[in-house]
């Protein structure tokens, strides 16, 4: 009876707690490939239901509207971005805003794009989302306005 006694502390004193801890190390990392599954499979769609992407979705057809004015008389266009071209220094030592946005009107209506994405559209004629622009979390705030904003959002600029 002795030897049963000591088998009997030896599995619960000893190996119930290493079980116990297996088994939650199995629980966490089902749980976390669970989330990394969820996570990975997340996309964001429109009222549609169709999927909104860099490369084709709204923030393309937006950009689009504005480079169409292009040869127009009664609009106007234009992109701002106050970091310096081709900077040698750490992005932490700036001491400007990261500004970055891009405002269109013509006679009736308009809009004004602010931004957080590194290199969008560095061509002055075509819609092109840079690869870098994936990486970290990045923000794009759209505000349609009538015509009489234009000025206002011109001299806030």
């Amino acid at each position: 009876m002795h030897c049963k006694g000591i088998v009997s502390f030896f599995l619960f004193a000893v190996l119930f707690p290493f079980v116990a801890v297996v088994t939650m190390l199995v629980e966490t990392l089902t749980l976390l490939f669970r989330v990394s599954s969820v996570v990975a499979s997340l996309s964001c769609l429109d009222e549609g239901g169709n999927p909104v992407d860099c490369e084709n979705g709204m923030m393309k057809n937006t950009f689009e509207q504005m480079f169409l004015l292009k040869n127009s008389t009664s609009a106007l266009y234009g992109m701002y971005n106050d970091e310096k071209p081709m900077a040698l220094v750490d992005a932490s030592a700036y001491t400007w805003g990261h500004l970055k946005g891009a405002v269109a009107f013509d006679n009736s209506s308009g809009f004004w794009i602010i931004h957080s994405i590194p290199k969008l559209s560095d061509a002055l004629d075509h819609y092109h989302y840079p690869l870098n622009g994936k990486v970290y979390g990045q923000h794009m705030l759209c505000v349609t306005l009538s015509s009489v904003y234009m000025l206002p959002v011109g001299e806030s600029l």
